[in-house]
């Protein structure tokens, strides 16, 4: 961990939440597509 840079964490801390947001977001349009955008 020390070899990666604090602006470094961010990007990846940031990436991952990203991804996490996208998965959520995926999963509301599996259930409610109609909704989904309100």
């Amino acid at each position: 961990m020390s070899s990666i840079t604090y602006s470094e964490r961010i990007k990846i801390e940031t990436f991952c939440e990203l991804g996490l947001s996208n998965s959520q977001m995926a999963d509301r349009l599996k259930q409610s597509p109609a909704t989904s955008f309100l």
